[in-house]
Parts: structure tokens; sequence; C-alpha cells
């Protein structure tokens, strides 16, 4: 996805004329700017409130220049590079500790972002 912010078009024509006839012309400088804008990202899970043991799949939701690159860290010491990885949690007991997921996604113009939480 690309947000043109400005596009500035700047013509500068010269004409010289000597009894007639055209001695001299030039038309130059012609400029436009297009930024790009990172992806907008966040995430979903398939098992919320899950066991210590149970596979949870992460599902990526983006908006942005495809392709993408992910950066997963499942806030355990585990990290994955895939789009929509499967991660098993290990905790002693059933949703007793907390887990922080990190999401880093970079699209084609080299540009990254995150959820916003």
């Amino acid at each position: 996805m690309f947000k043109i912010l400005r596009i500035s078009v700047y013509i500068f024509a010269l004409f010289i004329l000597f009894d007639g006839d055209f001695i001299f012309s030039k038309v130059s400088n012609i400029e436009s700017k297009v930024e790009y804008v990172a992806p907008t990202v966040d995430f979903t899970i398939d098992n919320p409130n899950s066991c210590s043991g149970t596979p949870i799949t992460f599902t990526p939701i983006i908006s942005g220049d495809a392709p993408f690159t992910y950066e997963w860290d499942f806030g355990d010491g585990t990290t994955s590079n895939e789009s929509n990885p499967t991660h098993i949690f290990t905790a002693l007991g059933c949703g007793n500790k907390d887990f922080s997921v990190k999401l880093i996604v970079k699209d084609k113009n080299g540009l990254s972002s995150s959820p916003v939480t």
C-alpha cells in the first residue's frame, strides 16, 4: 500500500524569439514524490485461554504491500518466521501464566510494523 503525500509539478518554459524565429526554448524540472506507508498489523489466535500443552495457531491480519516477512516472538524464548505458526506453550497448571507474544511484519518496501497493544 502506498500513499501519495505530494505530487509537485514544476514546468519552466523559456522561449526566445529573434525577428520572429525561435532561437532557444527549454522545458525542465518535473518532480514527484511518493512516500510508502508501513503495513497495518494485528493477529488472532485459535485457542485463547488454553491449557499448557495445547497447540495454538496464530493468524496475522495485515494490510499493505505484499509479500511480507514475519518475526514472531512467543515470549517463552522461542521464535518463528512462518506466516501462520502453531506454538505449544508450557506452564504449570491451566491458564496460570501469561505470555507476551510479539509480531513484527516487514513489507516489500522494507517498512515494518507491529500490532498496537
